[in-house]
């Protein structure tokens, strides 16, 4: 936006809020107009600065800020600490999650400040910025004043095992606030890494020990650390309650893992290797460090910050397994556990795409595999039941019901179309070698993936569409070449639905006779001589004999064969196409059950019409 326009734009803003004006000329408005000239500078200057939140997106700012709030509101001190053992409490509940945005909203809602008011009240930028100075003063020399009183301090209190009467001294808030909380470490900085080299590793220390309530690591409670050395600490322990879990998954899983659980656990089992050789290499550095350190030496190499800052990539990785690990654990295993890595792979952040998408291609090569044998021979092996396609208890109905898609199985990053090009593509060969006799061509001829294709997500893809044209057509090819399917469905419309219609004129006039010459029933082969004489007599005898010996005039409900009247013996008749094996699977039993239900009912109205044209 050029400074022409930007200038309309904030002239335009300015009108929204105090209305337009009713004339510059004005002299009565001329200090209205020079008051918006402020403001309109002030706005430049706001639009051309850098400003930047003065606030840390920090959830340990936000409560020395409470905590700072209730100090300076002369509280009672033991609720500032009650902050404090709040927020611990939180931190062990979900050491992971940011507590910022609702620290600071409760700060913000019960701030009180004469800023805050005066802001909320409207007032002028100058008496606002006026008041902040004054704030910014008290605190100043409040700082000061904690300052002396810690110098006349003996010994610091610990903020856990403060007496009734160490709450409420003669001495002011201030200074009871910096009695109570800890400023020293109860052990020094190489007797801690030491100790946690041992918690990084899933064994307790001297002074962090494994807490079964809460699953994590935690600080003994009668050792007493400054907050930056607890923090340092507590983030360094979990690497081990991080490691410890993924451990145990991974021992799970070598005794009574599936398949792809499998193949994710020796992902996991690489990603501990790499986290145990850095930590060895960290108690390398350790051990070339004295154990007592003389006067002006310092820890060369090794520190809690550094060991911090060094372990920061693989902390991100261990909670990335572990909510891994947290979705899949009670899962169905297969395409529950890739759906679980594949929604991390949406994530937003870098890092945990990358990593996301390497446990993905290690998880999936089982998937891939049973895939691609699928695809390429129609033979499903799947020994977990982990695939998306499964084997019905139905195996003599290969085209039907003999398998079946799960839906919950199907992972979230294939789509219904690619979901359904795999199921045909897999139950068109497996037909093609149960039921059509073809198992040479599968062998020989039907598609197969390069190297490449199976490495990479679209390129798989792409080849499953490739096969399914290729394997489908070659199964339309045979039915309709080898098993002449389509020459069998014209049959059944000219010879069941009565398309030919000297074929139904001569079915009538024989069924005619053979029903009103018989005195009291027709049997069976009755029946099969009058189709026999219908065929001769109509143009169907040009038909195919495979076709003809597929049309069966039978009744339809042979118990009641024996009936004693003529319209009777007329409802019990029914035509039907009977077909051969591998169409039987294509078109089943109850398909040819409801032709032969309309073939029923032509016949009766052909039968109206024959009777109403011989009166």
């Amino acid at each position: 936006m050029n400074a022409q326009n930007l200038d309309s734009a904030l002239y335009r803003y300015m009108e929204t809020f105090l209305g337009p004006l009713v004339d510059a000329n004005d002299i009565s408005q001329h200090n209205e107009l020079e008051r918006r000239d402020r403001l309109h500078r002030f706005f430049l200057s706001i639009v051309g600065s850098n400003i930047s939140s003065v606030y840390r997106r920090d959830a340990e700012s936000a409560i020395a800020e409470m905590q700072k709030r209730l100090a300076s509101s002369g509280r009672n001190t033991q609720s500032a600490i009650r902050v404090s053992q709040l927020f611990s409490m939180l931190k062990q509940r979900d050491a992971s999650y940011d507590w910022w945005p609702i620290l600071n909203l409760i700060s913000e809602s019960s701030s009180t400040t004469a800023a805050s008011v005066a802001y909320a009240g409207g007032t002028s930028t100058s008496s606002f910025f006026a008041t902040r100075a004054g704030e910014m003063e008290r605190d100043r020399e409040r700082a000061m004043q904690m300052a002396e009183n810690a110098m006349v301090v003996d010994e610091p209190q610990s903020a856990y095992s403060v007496s009734q009467q160490q709450q409420q001294p003669a001495g002011g808030s201030d200074e009871t606030l910096y009695r109570m909380l800890p400023t020293y470490d109860a052990a020094d900085e190489m007797a801690l890494l030491r100790d946690l080299i041992y918690v990084m590793q899933g064994i307790d220390g001297t002074c962090v020990r494994w807490n079964e309530k809460t699953k994590m690591y935690g600080i003994c409670g009668d050792m007493q650390f400054s907050r930056p050395t607890r923090e340092m600490v507590l983030s360094i322990a979990e690497l081990g309650a991080l490691a410890r879990n993924v451990q145990q998954y991974v021992m799970w899983v070598e005794n009574s893992g599936r398949l792809f659980e499998q193949s994710f656990g020796s992902e996991l089992r690489q990603e501990l290797a790499a986290y145990f050789e850095l930590v060895a290499g960290i108690e390398a550095k350790l051990a070339n460090i004295p154990a007592e350190l003389r006067p002006g030496e310092t820890l060369a190499g090794a520190s809690l910050r550094r060991v911090l800052g060094w372990t920061s990539d693989v902390r991100a990785r261990l909670r990335l397994m572990n909510v891994a690990i947290e979705g899949v654990r009670d899962g169905l295993g297969g395409g529950v556990l890739l759906s679980t890595i594949s929604t991390l792979v949406e994530d937003g952040d870098p890092f945990t795409q990358q990593f996301a998408r390497r446990l993905l291609a290690t998880a999936s090569a089982p998937f891939t595999g049973i895939l691609v044998r699928w695809v390429t021979t129609g033979e499903l092996v799947d020994p977990y039941n982990e695939f998306f396609v499964r084997e019905s208890s139905e195996p003599d109905k290969l085209w039907a019901k003999r398998f079946r898609v799960v839906r919950d199985m199907i992972p979230v990053h294939y789509d219904r179309v690619l979901t359904r090009k795999i199921f045909q593509v897999g139950r068109s060969l497996a037909f093609l070698r149960g039921a059509c006799a073809d198992s040479e061509w599968v062998t020989a001829q039907a598609p197969q993936p390069e190297p490449e294709d199976t490495a990479d997500p679209r390129r798989l893809e792409a080849f499953v569409y490739r096969a399914a044209a290729s394997v489908n057509a070659r199964l339309m090819r045979v039915l309709r070449e080898n098993f002449g399917l389509m020459r069998h469905v014209a049959a059944i419309r000219r010879l069941l639905m009565f398309e030919q219609g000297d074929f139904s004129l001569s079915l009538l006039e024989v069924l005619d006779r053979h029903i009103a010459r018989a005195s009291r029933s027709i049997l069976a082969h009755d029946l099969s001589a009058a189709l026999d004489s219908a065929v001769r007599s109509s143009n169907a005898q040009y038909e195919d004999p495979d076709h003809l010996s597929a049309l069966v005039l039978a009744f339809a409900n042979p118990a009641s064969a024996q009936s004693d009247g003529m319209e009777e013996t007329w409802e019990n008749v029914s035509l039907r196409y009977v077909l051969s094996a591998p169409l039987t699977h294509v078109v089943d039993a109850d398909t040819l059950r409801k032709y032969t239900d309309i073939s029923r009912f032509l016949l009766r109205l052909k039968r109206v019409d024959f009777v109403l044209n011989s009166v």
